[in-house]
Protein backbone atom coordinates (compact mmCIF):
# COMPACT_ATOMS: atom_id res chain seq x y z
CA UNK A 1 0.00 0.00 0.00
CA UNK A 2 3.02 2.31 0.79
CA UNK A 3 4.09 1.89 -2.59
CA UNK A 4 0.94 3.35 -4.23
CA UNK A 5 0.95 6.55 -1.85
CA UNK A 6 4.67 7.13 -3.02
CA UNK A 7 3.47 6.59 -6.61
CA UNK A 8 0.56 8.74 -6.38
CA UNK A 9 2.83 11.74 -4.66
CA UNK A 10 5.45 11.54 -7.33
CA UNK A 11 2.49 11.57 -9.70
CA UNK A 12 1.57 14.70 -8.11
CA UNK A 13 5.22 16.27 -8.06
CA UNK A 14 5.93 15.47 -4.22
CA UNK A 15 8.60 13.25 -4.48
CA UNK A 16 10.36 14.32 -1.84
CA UNK A 17 7.52 13.08 0.26
CA UNK A 18 7.72 9.92 1.53
CA UNK A 19 4.82 7.54 2.47
CA UNK A 20 5.81 6.55 5.67
CA UNK A 21 5.43 10.46 6.42
CA UNK A 22 1.74 9.96 5.75
CA UNK A 23 -1.24 8.33 7.32
CA UNK A 24 -4.16 7.30 5.24
CA UNK A 25 -7.40 7.28 5.91
CA UNK A 26 -10.93 5.65 4.57
CA UNK A 27 -14.04 6.91 6.24
CA UNK A 28 -12.75 8.01 9.11
CA UNK A 29 -10.85 4.95 10.10
CA UNK A 30 -6.39 4.53 9.07
CA UNK A 31 -5.74 2.53 6.31
CA UNK A 32 -2.65 0.21 7.12
CA UNK A 33 0.29 0.96 4.88
CA UNK A 34 1.83 -1.98 5.34
CA UNK A 35 -0.65 -3.77 4.15
CA UNK A 36 -0.41 -4.89 0.63
CA UNK A 37 -3.64 -3.40 -1.45
CA UNK A 38 -5.49 -6.14 -2.66
CA UNK A 39 -6.03 -7.30 1.30
CA UNK A 40 -6.91 -3.72 2.25
CA UNK A 41 -10.82 -4.62 1.13
CA UNK A 42 -11.09 -0.97 -0.56
CA UNK A 43 -13.97 -1.31 -2.52
CA UNK A 44 -13.31 0.55 -6.45
CA UNK A 45 -13.50 3.59 -6.85
CA UNK A 46 -12.97 4.54 -2.42
CA UNK A 47 -12.66 8.20 -1.83
CA UNK A 48 -9.19 8.20 0.43
CA UNK A 49 -8.18 11.28 2.73
CA UNK A 50 -4.10 11.50 3.02
CA UNK A 51 -2.54 13.18 5.87
CA UNK A 52 0.58 14.63 5.75
CA UNK A 53 2.48 15.46 9.25
CA UNK A 54 6.12 15.86 8.24
CA UNK A 55 7.21 17.68 4.60
CA UNK A 56 10.55 17.61 3.10
CA UNK A 57 12.23 20.81 2.38
CA UNK A 58 13.68 19.91 -0.80
CA UNK A 59 10.25 19.64 -2.37
CA UNK A 60 10.12 23.27 -3.34
CA UNK A 61 10.45 23.26 -7.31
CA UNK A 62 10.79 19.49 -7.22
CA UNK A 63 8.53 18.85 -10.04
CA UNK A 64 9.07 21.88 -12.00
CA UNK A 65 11.76 21.35 -15.03
CA UNK A 66 10.79 22.85 -17.80
CA UNK A 67 13.13 25.81 -18.69
CA UNK A 68 11.04 29.23 -18.39
CA UNK A 69 11.98 30.28 -21.89
CA UNK A 70 9.84 26.67 -22.64
CA UNK A 71 7.49 27.61 -20.51
CA UNK A 72 6.51 30.66 -22.01
CA UNK A 73 6.77 29.10 -25.57
CA UNK A 74 3.54 26.87 -24.02
CA UNK A 75 1.59 29.75 -22.64
CA UNK A 76 1.77 31.53 -25.53
CA UNK A 77 0.16 29.02 -27.45
CA UNK A 78 -2.43 28.06 -25.62
CA UNK A 79 -6.07 29.98 -25.58
CA UNK A 80 -6.59 29.50 -22.57
CA UNK A 81 -4.28 31.67 -20.88
CA UNK A 82 -5.84 35.13 -22.68
CA UNK A 83 -9.17 34.00 -20.85
CA UNK A 84 -7.86 32.87 -17.22
CA UNK A 85 -4.38 35.03 -16.79
CA UNK A 86 -3.02 30.94 -16.80
CA UNK A 87 -2.54 27.72 -18.04
CA UNK A 88 -6.19 25.81 -17.42
CA UNK A 89 -7.62 22.52 -18.98
CA UNK A 90 -11.58 22.75 -19.41
CA UNK A 91 -13.24 19.28 -19.66
CA UNK A 92 -16.33 17.60 -18.64
CA UNK A 93 -16.12 14.89 -15.53
CA UNK A 94 -18.76 11.94 -18.25
CA UNK A 95 -15.37 12.05 -20.44
CA UNK A 96 -13.18 10.75 -17.70
CA UNK A 97 -15.46 8.62 -15.81
CA UNK A 98 -16.07 6.64 -19.01
CA UNK A 99 -12.10 6.13 -19.42
CA UNK A 100 -12.27 5.46 -15.26
CA UNK A 101 -14.94 2.78 -16.22
CA UNK A 102 -12.77 0.91 -19.19
CA UNK A 103 -9.75 0.37 -16.89
CA UNK A 104 -11.70 -0.59 -13.72
CA UNK A 105 -11.28 -4.69 -14.02
CA UNK A 106 -11.91 -7.63 -11.39
CA UNK A 107 -8.08 -9.01 -11.11
CA UNK A 108 -7.61 -12.96 -10.85
CA UNK A 109 -8.48 -15.17 -7.82
CA UNK A 110 -4.64 -15.81 -7.49
CA UNK A 111 -4.43 -11.95 -6.91
CA UNK A 112 -5.68 -11.80 -3.81
CA UNK A 113 -2.85 -14.82 -2.31
CA UNK A 114 -0.83 -13.85 0.42
CA UNK A 115 3.15 -14.83 -0.16
CA UNK A 116 6.42 -14.44 0.74
CA UNK A 117 7.11 -11.04 -0.35
CA UNK A 118 3.56 -9.57 1.04
CA UNK A 119 4.68 -10.94 4.84
CA UNK A 120 8.46 -9.79 4.50
CA UNK A 121 7.09 -5.95 3.02
CA UNK A 122 4.66 -6.40 5.61
CA UNK A 123 7.07 -7.11 8.77
CA UNK A 124 9.43 -4.36 7.33
CA UNK A 125 6.97 -1.93 7.63
CA UNK A 126 5.85 -2.31 11.71
CA UNK A 127 9.82 -2.43 12.07
CA UNK A 128 10.12 0.91 10.67
CA UNK A 129 6.80 2.04 12.35
CA UNK A 130 7.87 0.79 15.63
CA UNK A 131 11.08 3.18 15.20
CA UNK A 132 9.24 5.85 14.08
CA UNK A 133 7.91 5.97 17.39
CA UNK A 134 10.16 4.77 19.69
CA UNK A 135 12.12 8.37 18.41
CA UNK A 136 8.90 10.49 18.46
CA UNK A 137 8.81 13.69 21.46
CA UNK A 138 7.02 15.90 22.99
CA UNK A 139 6.36 19.06 21.46
CA UNK A 140 5.26 22.59 22.72
CA UNK A 141 3.16 24.82 21.04
CA UNK A 142 5.33 27.35 20.13
CA UNK A 143 7.95 24.85 18.38
CA UNK A 144 4.92 23.20 16.66
CA UNK A 145 4.05 26.45 14.96
CA UNK A 146 7.83 27.69 14.43
CA UNK A 147 7.97 23.86 12.34
CA UNK A 148 4.53 24.56 10.95
CA UNK A 149 5.89 27.90 9.64
CA UNK A 150 9.37 26.56 7.89
CA UNK A 151 7.24 23.70 6.23
CA UNK A 152 5.38 26.39 4.88
CA UNK A 153 8.22 28.84 3.85
CA UNK A 154 9.67 25.39 2.18
CA UNK A 155 6.48 24.77 0.09
CA UNK A 156 5.46 28.34 -0.38
CA UNK A 157 6.40 27.74 -4.67
CA UNK A 158 5.36 23.87 -4.82
CA UNK A 159 2.98 23.29 -7.41
CA UNK A 160 -0.93 22.78 -6.18
CA UNK A 161 -3.33 20.77 -8.73
CA UNK A 162 -6.59 22.46 -8.53
CA UNK A 163 -10.05 21.14 -9.94
CA UNK A 164 -13.29 23.20 -9.61
CA UNK A 165 -15.79 21.05 -10.61
CA UNK A 166 -19.52 22.97 -11.84
CA UNK A 167 -22.91 22.05 -11.33
CA UNK A 168 -23.29 20.78 -14.58
CA UNK A 169 -20.30 18.53 -14.60
CA UNK A 170 -17.69 20.52 -16.06
CA UNK A 171 -14.84 21.01 -14.63
CA UNK A 172 -11.93 23.86 -14.70
CA UNK A 173 -8.05 22.55 -14.30
CA UNK A 174 -5.32 24.50 -12.91
CA UNK A 175 -2.24 24.61 -11.01
CA UNK A 176 -1.56 27.01 -8.80
CA UNK A 177 1.57 27.38 -5.91
CA UNK A 178 0.91 26.71 -2.47
CA UNK A 179 1.08 30.47 -1.56
CA UNK A 180 -1.77 31.94 -3.80
CA UNK A 181 -4.90 32.46 -2.06
CA UNK A 182 -8.09 30.98 -2.40
CA UNK A 183 -9.29 34.26 -4.28
CA UNK A 184 -7.59 33.17 -7.06
CA UNK A 185 -10.17 30.13 -7.31
CA UNK A 186 -12.84 32.74 -7.17
CA UNK A 187 -11.39 34.68 -10.01
CA UNK A 188 -10.86 31.25 -12.67
CA UNK A 189 -14.56 30.39 -11.98
CA UNK A 190 -15.49 34.28 -12.35
CA UNK A 191 -13.75 34.12 -15.50
CA UNK A 192 -15.46 31.25 -16.70
CA UNK A 193 -19.40 31.62 -15.92
CA UNK A 194 -21.76 33.77 -17.50
CA UNK A 195 -21.86 37.19 -15.81
CA UNK A 196 -24.14 38.02 -13.33
CA UNK A 197 -23.89 34.34 -11.76
CA UNK A 198 -22.87 34.54 -8.18
CA UNK A 199 -21.49 31.52 -6.59
CA UNK A 200 -19.43 30.02 -3.77
CA UNK A 201 -16.31 27.59 -3.02
CA UNK A 202 -16.31 24.53 -1.17
CA UNK A 203 -14.83 21.18 -0.37
CA UNK A 204 -16.45 18.03 1.41
CA UNK A 205 -17.07 16.16 3.68
CA UNK A 206 -17.88 18.05 5.74
CA UNK A 207 -18.81 20.80 3.53
CA UNK A 208 -16.49 24.21 4.37
CA UNK A 209 -16.97 27.08 2.50
CA UNK A 210 -13.30 28.46 1.11
CA UNK A 211 -12.92 32.83 1.73
CA UNK A 212 -13.19 34.73 -0.87
CA UNK A 213 -11.71 38.14 0.07
CA UNK A 214 -9.47 37.15 3.29
CA UNK A 215 -6.05 36.05 1.81
CA UNK A 216 -6.25 33.03 2.92
CA UNK A 217 -3.41 30.61 1.00
CA UNK A 218 -4.33 27.42 -0.57
CA UNK A 219 -1.37 26.08 2.32
CA UNK A 220 -3.70 27.66 4.99
CA UNK A 221 -6.95 26.13 3.61
CA UNK A 222 -5.61 22.78 3.43
CA UNK A 223 -5.69 22.17 -0.44
CA UNK A 224 -2.48 20.72 -0.60
CA UNK A 225 -0.89 18.44 -2.25
CA UNK A 226 -4.18 18.92 -4.70
CA UNK A 227 -7.92 19.05 -4.60
CA UNK A 228 -11.06 18.94 -5.54
CA UNK A 229 -13.15 22.47 -4.76
CA UNK A 230 -16.89 22.57 -5.55
CA UNK A 231 -18.47 25.46 -7.53
CA UNK A 232 -21.93 26.02 -5.94
CA UNK A 233 -24.34 28.89 -7.73
CA UNK A 234 -26.35 31.02 -5.60
CA UNK A 235 -30.14 30.44 -6.00
CA UNK A 236 -29.15 26.39 -7.26
CA UNK A 237 -28.21 25.44 -10.63
CA UNK A 238 -29.56 27.79 -13.63
CA UNK A 239 -31.60 25.96 -16.43
CA UNK A 240 -29.15 27.16 -19.03
CA UNK A 241 -25.49 27.34 -20.01
CA UNK A 242 -22.99 27.97 -17.04
CA UNK A 243 -19.50 28.67 -18.93
CA UNK A 244 -19.26 32.16 -21.68
CA UNK A 245 -19.23 30.89 -25.13
CA UNK A 246 -15.36 31.51 -25.31
CA UNK A 247 -14.95 28.80 -22.31
CA UNK A 248 -17.04 26.53 -24.04
CA UNK A 249 -14.87 26.03 -26.95
CA UNK A 250 -11.96 25.61 -24.90
CA UNK A 251 -13.36 22.03 -23.87
CA UNK A 252 -11.61 18.81 -24.16
CA UNK A 253 -13.27 15.67 -25.50
CA UNK A 254 -11.40 12.40 -23.79
CA UNK A 255 -9.01 12.36 -20.89
CA UNK A 256 -7.98 15.05 -18.59
CA UNK A 257 -4.62 16.85 -18.78
CA UNK A 258 -1.38 14.62 -18.64
CA UNK A 259 -0.17 14.48 -14.80
CA UNK A 260 -3.76 14.61 -13.73
CA UNK A 261 -4.44 11.34 -14.45
CA UNK A 262 -8.13 10.24 -12.44
CA UNK A 263 -7.43 13.19 -10.43
CA UNK A 264 -10.54 13.94 -8.01
CA UNK A 265 -11.03 9.92 -7.81
CA UNK A 266 -9.57 9.94 -3.99
CA UNK A 267 -9.51 12.37 -1.23
CA UNK A 268 -6.65 13.82 0.01
CA UNK A 269 -5.70 16.37 2.42
CA UNK A 270 -3.28 17.91 5.20
CA UNK A 271 -6.26 18.32 8.07
CA UNK A 272 -8.94 16.74 8.77
CA UNK A 273 -10.97 17.46 6.67
CA UNK A 274 -11.28 15.41 3.63
CA UNK A 275 -10.13 16.56 0.53
CA UNK A 276 -11.28 14.54 -2.60
CA UNK A 277 -8.39 15.55 -5.10
CA UNK A 278 -5.83 13.03 -5.33
CA UNK A 279 -5.25 10.72 -8.43
CA UNK A 280 -6.49 7.41 -7.66
CA UNK A 281 -3.90 5.01 -5.93
CA UNK A 282 -2.59 2.52 -8.97
CA UNK A 283 -3.02 -0.92 -8.55
CA UNK A 284 -0.21 -1.05 -10.73
CA UNK A 285 2.04 -1.07 -7.81
CA UNK A 286 0.75 -4.68 -7.21
CA UNK A 287 1.23 -6.06 -10.79
CA UNK A 288 -1.71 -8.59 -11.49
CA UNK A 289 -0.24 -11.96 -11.59
CA UNK A 290 -1.70 -14.18 -14.90
CA UNK A 291 -3.92 -16.95 -12.72
CA UNK A 292 -3.09 -20.13 -12.37
CA UNK A 293 -4.29 -23.60 -11.37
CA UNK A 294 -8.14 -24.09 -11.01
CA UNK A 295 -8.62 -20.49 -11.11
CA UNK A 296 -7.41 -20.55 -14.81
CA UNK A 297 -9.86 -22.68 -15.96
CA UNK A 298 -13.01 -21.48 -17.43
CA UNK A 299 -15.85 -21.84 -15.13
CA UNK A 300 -13.56 -22.69 -11.74
CA UNK A 301 -15.21 -21.59 -8.73
CA UNK A 302 -12.63 -19.28 -6.47
CA UNK A 303 -11.21 -21.00 -3.08
CA UNK A 304 -13.57 -19.29 -0.82
CA UNK A 305 -16.97 -20.11 -2.64
CA UNK A 306 -16.56 -23.82 -2.43
CA UNK A 307 -19.01 -25.08 -0.15
CA UNK A 308 -17.77 -26.84 2.89
CA UNK A 309 -16.83 -30.90 3.03
CA UNK A 310 -15.88 -30.46 -0.86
Amino acid sequence: MSGAVQQALSQLGLKSIQAGDCKLMYKGSPVDLNAPLRFSNLPSGSRLELLTETHSAGVEGASNTTTPAVQAEDLEDDPSVALFGSKVHVFHTQDEATSVEAANQDPPDDFYDFNESDYRHVVAGYAAQKAKQAGAVLKTRQLREREEQARFEAQADTPVPIRLVLPDGHCLQAVLKARETTGRLYDLVAAALLPGLSFHLFVTPPKMLLPRQDGTSLWKAELLPAARVHVGVEGGPAPGPLLRPEVVALVQRGAPAPGFAQAGQQGIGRGPQEREAMPQLPAAAHPRRPPTGGAARSGALPKWLKPAGK
